[in-house]
């Protein structure tokens, strides 16, 4: 039951991490287009 749970834990970090560099990304472009 621990595994699976920091497995879920785990899972979220990374789709966390990819939604902000997606947000980062996107504003690095916005910005881009901005100048």
């Amino acid at each position: 039951m621990t595994d699976s749970f920091s497995a879920d834990i785990r899972d979220a970090d990374i789709a966390c991490q990819e939604e902000l560099l997606e947000i980062q990304h996107d504003e690095k472009c916005l910005n881009e287009y901005k100048v």
